[in-house]
């Protein structure tokens, strides 16, 4: 009896610890995952938000460059890699044709690679919190493809369950309304490397403005995260030049989703700045004949406001169109644009270009040996048709062409009719150092400081103290030929500073841009000494530019075929400003490989004139 009533009250002193610990089994293993799902039901979320870019637009407002609205892709990573067919799903959606799903599934797979990559290198700084820092990236939407088509985007929102983890997010998307017109000037975008982004997030270019909304940790997360990386920057042309006043400033949105009930509700937010508007010097119409003349030759066409360095026009052939080099950049678009044969139609070879530059730089010479007096314009030098027994390939080119010779010359008549002999014994009278000296006071051997990048110096051939001179360098440099390069934009301005009395201008695209003129105080006598031969070049019957068709317009200019060391056809160039009296515009003409100044590029010139004549380039 004893024992039985023991053993009851035993087993009424267990009945609540087993109830305890049948609530403790109850909390632990089944309620839990009720609870984790609950938890689990909210991400705290950060968002940037993209400012949209600036507009860019010409001399009378209209837009070269602009913002459309458009659709980003984020995933989220624990939904999306549940399973491989969402992979092959997203894949199939991207595909045009079946032939691009490979591609498809390669650029997924890339990105998801390098947001895997990220997650792993962000959890590494804190190896005590790895998996828990693992698992909170994972659940966060990180940026996937940018520029989603629109019907991608409307599947994708109706239809969530077809591809779990995917968000669509609006964004900006840069647009070039004139397609190839003006392409060089205007410029295109390109995502940022490593690189540029670590550049910036050493900079702090990230942190300013979002302390208040998300805190330090927030900002530091987004950029570990590669949130701005997204972000396009210029990759040439003004976009380049002045991206940092075009970009403006992302915004940042601190949110709380729901990822079962798809809701979202924002607890801060900062709005992005929209990037600045530009105004180009450019006038559009002008650029379009320019390009048009220039069109199916490989070259540059310029025109440009000799008082103030205002670019009116400036082409470079062969073009591109930047909206084909929006990410993502098909490979059909990188072959043409990029690839071994596509003839570089991205470079702008009005500023990169370097070339030589043949009879032009005579008006250099010209001028060297008028201020240095040795010369005077009426100085008669004797052509020979050769210049020297000693230097046997130092000839005029009418030797070289006809066997003859242009006889006793003065300035005037030696400018037109481009007698080579005439400006070897110019340069035998003034010397290296001074044709060099002249040659850099009208802008040649570095940059003219247009507002573009990727501006060359070219070379100019300078005598070095302590170091042995060639005798035939100077010849050479008088001709303009030898070691001398230029850009098409330095010969432009040497002649606009001839067309504006001496005074040389910086040229720009962007109004309200401009410098003052640098006075080169060179002699009215020698600036009309110089303008009288480029005229004569023009208007008489034996100048070299006398049959281009510039002859029943207020111009001069002068030729010029440039002898290249690739043996291949000359160089064909034009440079000359209008009207003669009271200059308003420079312009140059230069065609790779083309032959002779007057007969190719002097009729394009013509061109340019005319409707120059007919039309201005209206304020």
């Amino acid at each position: 009896m004893g024992r039985r009533r023991i053993l009851v009250l035993m087993i009424m002193l267990l009945i609540p610890f087993v109830a305890v610990e049948a609530k403790l089994v109850y909390l632990q293993v089944i309620n839990s995952r009720r609870i984790t799902e609950e938890f689990e039901k909210y991400i705290y979320n950060i968002e940037v938000i993209p400012p949209g870019r600036g507009v860019i637009r010409d001399r009378h407002g209209i837009e070269l460059a602009t913002e459309v609205r458009s659709f980003d892709l984020l995933v989220i990573l624990r939904e999306f890699e549940k399973s491989d067919n969402n992979r092959l799903a997203l894949a199939n959606m991207l595909s045009e044709s079946p032939d691009r799903l490979s591609d498809s599934l390669r650029e997924i797979d890339d990105e998801i690679a390098a947001i895997n990559d990220r997650i792993l290198r962000l959890a590494r700084k804190r190896p005590l919190e790895e998996r828990k820092i693992i698992d909170r990236e994972k659940r966060a939407p990180y940026p996937l493809l940018r520029n989603l088509p629109f019907r991608i985007a409307v599947m994708i929102e109706t239809h969530p369950d077809l591809v779990p983890g995917l968000i669509v997010e609006e964004s900006f998307r840069r647009r070039y309304p004139q397609g190839t017109l003006a392409s060089h000037i205007v410029g295109y975008l390109g995502k940022r490397t490593e690189e540029e982004y670590r550049h910036m997030l050493e900079s702090g270019a990230f942190f300013e403005g979002y302390e208040g909304i998300i805190g330090e940790d927030g900002i530091r997360l987004l950029e570990r995260r590669g949130s701005f990386m997204n972000e396009p920057i210029g990759r040439s042309g003004i976009e380049r030049q002045y991206d940092d006043l075009l970009r403006g400033k992302a915004g940042v949105c601190l949110s709380e989703r729901n990822l079962f009930r798809k809701t979202k509700e924002v607890i801060g937010a900062r709005q992005a700045d929209v990037g600045k508007e530009i105004q180009l010097t450019i006038d559009l119409e002008l650029q379009r004949k320019v390009e048009g003349l220039l069109a199916g030759r490989t070259g540059v066409a310029a025109v440009m406001d000799v008082e103030s360095g205002e670019m009116l026009a400036l082409a470079s052939s062969p073009m591109f169109d930047p909206n084909e080099l929006i990410s993502p950049v098909s490979a059909d678009a990188t072959k043409r644009y990029f690839g071994e044969q596509s003839g570089n139609p991205t470079m702008n070879r009005s500023i990169s270009g370097q070339y030589q530059l043949g009879s032009i730089f005579k008006i250099v010479t010209a001028i060297a040996a008028l201020e240095e007096k040795k010369i005077t314009r009426g100085t008669p030098l004797e052509c020979e048709g050769k210049f020297s027994s000693t230097f046997r390939y130092l000839n005029c080119w009418i030797y070289n062409k006809h066997g003859l010779s242009h006889g006793g010359l003065p300035l005037k008549d030696a400018l037109a009719r481009s007698c080579n002999v005439y400006f070897f014994k110019a340069a035998k009278l003034t010397g290296h150092d001074a044709l060099s000296k002249w040659g850099k006071k009208l802008g040649f051997g570095e940059p003219t400081g247009i507002d573009l990048p990727g501006e060359k110096s070219g070379i100019l051939p300078t005598p070095v103290p302590g170091q042995k001179v060639v005798e035939t360098e100077a010849y050479n440099l008088a001709i303009g030929q030898g070691r001398l390069t230029v850009t098409p934009i330095q010969a432009l301005v040497a002649m606009a500073t001839v067309a504006n009395e001496g005074k040389r201008v910086t040229p720009h695209l962007v109004v309200g841009t401009g410098a003052p003129p640098v006075d080169l105080a060179i002699s009215a006598e020698t600036v009309r000494a110089v303008k009288d031969g480029l005229r004569a070049a023009v208007h008489e019957e034996y100048g070299t530019a006398s049959k281009s068709g510039l002859k029943q317009h207020d111009v001069a200019g002068k030729t010029s075929s440039a002898q290249t060391s690739s043996g291949r056809e000359s160089h064909s160039w034009f440079a000359g400003f209008m009207p003669f009296e009271k200059p308003k515009y420079a312009f140059i003409v230069l065609v790779e490989h083309g032959g002779s100044g007057g007969e190719v590029a002097g009729p394009i010139a013509a061109g340019i004139v005319g409707y120059l004549t007919d039309n201005g380039a209206q304020k």
